[in-house]
C-alpha cells in the first residue's frame, strides 16, 4: 500500500503541473499554403471539441509538447482535437511531431496525421495568382511586383512546396536558398513518412473520406 502510494507521488511529481486531459482522439493536420488546407480545415473545425491554429515556431511547439505530456488519468471520453500547424516549416517539427504522435498513441489516443501536396504547376499557379493579384494580401509576397511574365516564369521556376516544408512560407518570391533536388527528395519523403496519409489536392475528397472513416469508427 504505502508503495502504491509512493509510486503515485512519484507520477504526479514527474507530470508537468499544467498538462492537459489527453484527448479522445487527435487529428494533426500540416497545412501547406494553396494546396486545399483552408478547405480541410473550414469541414473539419466546427466538429471538433478542441482546435489549435499553430502559426508560428512557438506555438507548434508548445501544441505539439502539450499533447505529448497529457494526463492520460484524465482523458476525455469523447470529442476530439484538431491541430493545425501553418504555415510555418515542417522539418524544424518533425522530432516533437512523432513524438507526440507516439505519445499520445501509448495513452490510447487515436491518432490521424494528414496533410496534402498539389500538382507543381498547378501550386506555383496558385501561389502566383493568390500573391500577386492587384487586391491580394499577400502582395509583399510577390516577389518582383505585379503581375506580369517573367513573375509567371519566376512561379513556376521555384518548387515552392518543397520551400514550405523546408523554411517556411515566402509566398511566390520563394527563398534565396538554393535547394537540389536531393533535398526536396528527401523533404518530401520525411514529410510523407511523418504521416498516415498524405493527399492531394485534385482529390481532396479522398483524404477528407479517411478522416471521417477515422473519426467515426476509432
Amino acid at each position: 500500500m504505502a508503495a502504491t502510494a509512493s509510486l503515485v507521488v512519484l507520477v504526479a511529481a514527474i507530470r508537468p503541473a499544467n498538462a492537459i486531459p489527453c484527448p479522445n482522439k487527435a487529428v494533426f493536420f500540416y497545412h501547406l499554403p494553396k494546396t486545399g488546407g483552408s478547405t480541410f480545415t473550414h469541414l473539419f473545425r466546427p466538429g471538433s471539441s478542441h482546435f489549435v491554429s499553430a502559426r508560428s515556431y512557438a506555438d507548434a511547439q508548445s501544441a505539439l509538447r502539450g499533447l505529448r505530456d497529457c494526463d492520460e488519468r484524465a482523458k476525455e471520453a469523447r470529442g476530439w482535437f484538431l491541430l493545425e500547424v501553418h504555415p510555418i516549416a515542417f522539418l524544424p517539427h518533425e522530432a516533437l511531431w512523432l513524438d507526440a504522435k507516439e505519445s499520445l498513441r501509448s495513452k490510447g489516443v487515436p491518432v490521424f496525421a494528414t496533410g496534402f501536396l498539389r500538382d507543381p504547376v498547378d501550386h506555383a499557379l496558385s501561389v502566383y495568382n493568390w500573391c500577386c493579384g492587384r487586391e491580394s494580401a499577400q502582395r509583399q509576397n510577390c516577389g518582383l511586383g505585379p503581375r506580369s511574365p517573367a513573375q509567371l516564369v519566376s512561379a513556376l521556376g521555384k518548387n515552392l512546396q518543397c520551400t514550405n516544408i523546408v523554411e517556411g512560407w515566402h509566398g511566390q518570391r520563394g527563398t534565396r536558398t538554393i535547394f537540389t533536388v536531393d533535398t526536396c527528395i528527401s523533404a518530401f519523403a520525411r514529410y510523407r513518412d511523418a504521416m498516415d496519409s498524405v493527399g492531394v489536392t485534385s482529390r481532396l475528397e479522398a483524404t477528407i473520406a479517411a478522416v471521417e472513416t477515422f473519426l467515426n469508427v476509432s
